[in-house]
């Protein structure tokens, strides 16, 4: 039985490489690679190597791009696919869209963009010609992941008529733009979860609902952020009915420790992202037990026969404050070897 995807979410390594040297990249590609997790996940940057420079007016120029943010994001990109580890780049990220983070480009641009989910003709141009074609020629290779966005979320998550306008101006023009640039199907996404929210109208919108858009049911995979542990996905997900028997999964523990949905018993308190023991992930033992939910609950089904989770991701919360050492304080056991404990527990695969 072969095991879902894996992927290793160092999310802001770019913006941050500039720290390490090309062994230290390569030695923790080389550990990915022999317990077969292929896909490293970043954001588009973080704090630092931005992509657009500042204008003099104190604004980020959309014109200017910042040749440190390419060239560095070309060597993580280089150095892990050595060894067979491939980007899964998610192009859009609500993280970042926040007003109060002056180094958002999203937002303090002089080209007038009002964040990510600005629809106006002028933003979808500048995203499809300015952005995703700048991504495409820094990462060519055509086994690159793309996600179309992190924890995309319209308003509160419950307002279906702005989440479906949003979905026909800008969903459905990213979304057919990636195809025609060569990205591959599925295309990835993590979302707002409620009832009735962005994830499901995303998932609608692509997918033979919407014929015209020219996508199926399986040309996308909705990421389930949060899962940490079994019961998160019970409560959180299962017990709430937003599943659905058609679409295809994969789940994260992005965004386990930060709120009291998320929040690790003791019992599976694993490794945390703050000295203080905040934000802390949940241990290999419940890390394992949560893959075999999900496993449980996404069984092929006649509408959907093909495996229904195909992706899993765990964040190294212990190197996840860019003071950590990729290397020196990796927790081995609980980052790297989790991907050959699932194998062999849950997939059955000989694996020493």
């Amino acid at each position: 039985m072969e095991h879902p995807k894996f992927s290793f979410g160092l999310l802001d390594l770019h913006s941050r490489s500039h720290k390490y040297s090309d062994d230290e990249l390569e030695k923790l590609a080389t550990w990915l690679r022999a317990v077969d997790c292929r896909y490293l996940r970043l954001l588009p940057a973080w704090k630092t190597n931005l992509p657009y420079k500042k204008g003099a007016d104190g604004l980020f120029d959309w014109r200017k791009k910042n040749p440190i943010f390419e060239s560095e994001l070309k060597r993580v990109a280089h150095r892990f696919r050595k060894h067979g580890i491939d980007i899964w780049f998610d192009l859009f990220d609500a993280c970042s869209n926040r007003i109060e983070y002056p180094w958002s480009w999203w937002l303090h641009n002089k080209q007038g963009i009002h964040g990510i989910y600005d629809y106006s003709q002028s933003a979808i141009e500048h995203f499809k010609y300015d952005w995703i074609d700048w991504l495409f020629d820094i990462l060519p290779n055509k086994r690159t992941l793309w996600g179309l966005g992190n924890e995309l979320q319209i308003g509160n998550d419950d307002n279906p008529p702005a989440i479906n306008e949003w979905c026909l101006k800008w969903l459905i023009p990213i979304a057919q733009y990636l195809i025609e640039k060569g990205a591959r199907r599925p295309l990835y996404y993590s979302a707002g979860m409620k009832p009735g929210g962005t994830q499901n109208h995303i998932a609608g919108w692509l997918s033979d609902e919407v014929p015209e858009a020219g996508f199926k049911a399986t040309d996308t995979v909705a990421i389930v952020h949060g899962i940490g542990t079994a019961k998160m996905w019970q409560k959180n997900i299962v017990d709430k009915n937003i599943l659905s028997a058609r679409r295809l999964y994969g789940i994260s523990d992005d965004g386990v420790g930060c709120n009291a949905e998320t929040t690790v018993p003791p019992e599976c308190k694993g490794n945390c992202e703050t000295d203080d023991g905040q934000r802390c992930k949940a241990n290999s033992k419940c890390r394992t037990e949560a893959v075999k939910a999900v496993k449980a609950t996404l069984k092929p089904n006649p509408v959907c026969p093909q495996e229904r989770l195909v992706m899993v991701e765990f964040l190294p919360a212990e190197i996840a404050m860019d003071y950590r050492h990729i290397i020196n304080d990796l927790d081995f056991k609980a980052s790297i070897e989790i991907y050959a404990k699932i194998r062999r527990e849950i997939y059955g695969e000989r694996f020493a």
